[in-house]
């Protein structure tokens, strides 16, 4: 009997305790919903927090979602992604999902992940196919996407033109060395005698040796006449 009235009270105290926890989980989505508006994320953030603690886990999807959305607003997209991804992940609400999987979708494509927001608004339509905001922002990614694949092919392309460009230039710079060296070998040719004037120092050398010659030639007649002068004044005198 004492432990049949102990176990209704034990009910009765969980009941009141879910229904104050209930009342909290409200009262800080509230306060942090007019925080939102007021763009007061840090106030909006702390009562979103407070929210995730007081409610169950089954029923934290949308606390999580409204703190990735006061993330955002604070600029921390990565922590942002992952209050959506574990709002996703908690929440069984196919539309409410979405909405999730959407949000993660609008990050990635802020960043230009287009093939990450692809997944993400591809999923987002899996749970709720007339979200027309999600297919508008699918079709926008998947166009941005072809863009930038363009644009990725067209920078290829201009790379290999300049490598081409690159290659060009040192060829160039390369017959320019070549032409530089030709003609400096030419110049040092060009110093050098060449054979006729070798030819023509050579007659000069053989003409200073003939007249030399000679004039030593000359020079040994005048002594032999002189000394046979002189012997025919001696046979004379």
């Amino acid at each position: 009997m004492i432990q049949k009235r102990y176990l209704i009270l034990f009910v009765s105290l969980l009941c009141s305790w879910s229904a104050f926890a209930q009342k909290e989980v409200r009262q800080q989505i509230r306060k942090g919903n007019t925080a939102y508006k007021d763009s007061l994320f840090v106030d909006a953030e702390v009562a979103y927090r407070k929210a995730i603690d007081a409610a169950p886990q089954e029923e934290t999807g949308i606390s999580y979602f409204n703190l990735g959305n006061t993330l955002i607003g604070q600029s921390k997209f990565e922590e942002a992604l992952h209050e959506f991804a574990r709002a996703a992940e908690i929440e069984q609400d196919k539309p409410k999902k979405s909405q999730s999987l959407h949000n993660m979708g609008v990050v990635f494509h802020a960043d230009e992940q287009y093939d990450k927001a692809i997944d993400m608004y591809k999923e987002a339509l899996r749970n709720n196919p007339y979200d027309d905001e999600t297919r508008y922002n699918l079709a926008l990614a998947m166009k941005q996407k072809s863009e930038q694949d363009q644009d990725d092919e067209g920078q290829d392309e201009n790379e290999d033109k300049d490598q081409e460009q690159d290659q060009d230039q040192d060829q160039d710079e390369q017959d320019q060395q070549d032409q530089d060296q030709k003609d400096q070998q030419d110049q040092q040719e060009q110093g050098q005698p060449n054979p006729e004037e070798m030819s023509k120092e050579a007659a000069e050398q053989l003409l200073n040796a003939v007249l030399q010659d000679e004039k030593r030639t000359q020079e040994k007649a005048q002594k032999k006449q002189a000394l046979e002068g002189s012997r025919r004044l001696e046979k004379e005198w």
